[in-house]
């Protein structure tokens, strides 16, 4: 798989950027580009964040052409109900420009 640091992330376009939620405020992503996966690193490390607005602060330079959220739910194991044969994920779309947010990096944040 193809891998991308974060720092270098404004030179691409990204045709499509999924947010994973792997548990309770913890995220990571997977893109698209040209058709190729692309891991993003944060130094040598997959990239995490701790919000989705982490998100979207660490990629508003980017020109991204669809965003979505993923949640994989294990509820059924959860509850004491046998495991589905099929996978129990929600998958909704992310708006790409969020006017309610201001997660511009501030002048000398870093």
């Amino acid at each position: 798989m193809k891998t991308v640091k974060l720092k270098q992330l404004p030179r691409h376009s990204i045709d499509e950027l999924q947010i994973l939620s792997l548990c309770q405020s913890l995220y990571t992503v997977r893109m698209m580009v040209a058709g190729i996966e692309v891991q993003v690193l944060k130094g040598r490390d997959p990239y995490r964040a701790l919000s989705i607005g982490q998100i979207y602060q660490d990629f508003c330079r980017c020109d991204i052409k669809k965003m979505t959220l993923i949640q994989d739910s294990a509820y059924d194991e959860m509850v004491g109900q046998p495991v589905c044969d099929h996978p129990n994920t929600l998958s909704i779309a992310a708006p790409i420009h969020v006017d309610m947010f201001d997660v511009r990096p501030q002048p000398g944040a870093h």
